[in-house]
């Protein structure tokens, strides 16, 4: 089994996150490197299966 943290996990993972375009569309979806950068932490992030949970002092996780 590959690791979930696997260069080609992590890439795959970013490539599913990316809608889908008709083909000969050669449009990006990413206006700034930012962007890139974001959506590979996402793709870290959701092979981890990371969740961000908000709690509060009155109501703890």
């Amino acid at each position: 089994m590959a690791s979930p943290l696997s260069t080609s996990a992590v890439l795959q993972g970013m490539a599913d996150a990316l809608p889908t375009h008709q083909p000969g569309d050669d449009t990006s979806d990413l206006a700034s490197s930012y962007e890139l950068i974001a959506l590979l932490v996402h793709s870290y992030l959701a092979a981890l299966s990371f969740r961000l949970c908000g709690f509060t002092e009155d109501k703890p996780v």
